[in-house]
């Protein structure tokens, strides 16, 4: 796993070397600007706007399969005539451009690997966009979080956060409970060869405390009354803490950032020994 912050973007990458699939787990802040003006790029050379408006006209019908005609027409047509997003970040119309967008971009992921990288030519690739709740949970298994002292100890029921309401859509969708403890190699299911965990010296210090910091804000919130409680993140939020982690005050240990109260701005200088629990729950991921 291999995480890349920017200011407008943020992905880790997950490559299974069993089954030699990657996922991306991505925020992508701009994707409505973004894909707009990629078609106003293509003002004068109106054959490629339209094949680029025809390929993602396909992508909505398949991400919007009970969507009728009318609204999917509507949006066709803003999509072609519009040179700017919706002033309303939560319009209709800026949502399709996002959802589409996404799986546009998946499909351009793909296809920029086959040509550029032969090796993936044969191999999967799926991109996951991280502010959708579910997708939140899933890479939260996968990397394993836990607020408990001790990992390796299942969380009693009055002991546990990380749970949904038997008739929540969340729980209906799962048709589980998540599972964010990650399996340990003192649990008798333990194989390390199902459940490895390696991480490089440039992971534990840097790609463990943004997942950390991720989780804690994305989950942070969840108590033992009503269970998850999820906040989406923007990829500016996530550079910033990223630029946190390389200050002079932090980059030698980076770690001690999960310490400090996380949605405290920094103050000039920092006493990263001085330990502040204010977050209401902070995550360890293992």
């Amino acid at each position: 796993m291999d995480s890349e912050s920017q200011e407008n973007a943020f992905v880790t990458a997950n490559y299974d070397n069993k089954t030699q699939h990657t996922d991306f787990f991505t925020i992508v802040d701009n994707m409505p600007t973004l894909l707009i003006n990629l078609l106003n790029q293509f003002n004068d050379r109106l054959d490629i706007k339209e094949q680029i408006h025809t390929n993602l006209m396909i992508i909505a019908q398949v991400e919007y399969p009970e969507a009728n005609k009318g609204w999917l027409e509507n949006m066709s047509y803003q999509l072609w005539t519009r040179h700017t997003i919706h002033p309303d970040e939560g319009s209709d119309f800026n949502k399709f451009l996002h959802k589409v967008g996404m799986r546009f971009l998946e499909v351009e992921v793909r296809r920029a690997s086959a040509d550029l990288v032969p090796a993936y030519a044969n191999k999967t690739i799926a991109l996951h966009d991280l502010n959708d709740e579910l997708t939140a949970v899933r890479f939260a298994e996968l990397l394993g979080v836990t607020i408990q002292k001790n990992v390796a100890k299942d969380p009693t029921p009055d002991e546990d956060v990380f749970f949904y309401p038997e008739h929540t859509w969340q729980y209906k969708e799962l048709g589980r409970q998540p599972q964010f403890r990650p399996v340990c190699d003192t649990d008798p299911e333990f194989d390390p060869a199902i459940h490895p965990y390696k991480i490089t010296y440039n992971g534990k210090m840097y790609d463990l405390t943004i997942w950390a910091l991720i989780m804690d804000e994305m989950f942070g919130q969840s108590n033992k009354e009503t269970g998850i409680v999820f906040q989406p993140m923007k990829a500016s939020q996530i550079r910033r803490r990223n630029d946190e982690l390389f200050s002079p005050e932090i980059r030698d240990y980076m770690p001690n950032r999960t310490l400090m109260s996380y949605k405290a701005t920094m103050p000039p200088k920092l006493d990263v020994y001085k330990r502040d629990y204010n977050s209401k729950s902070i995550p360890h991921v293992s």
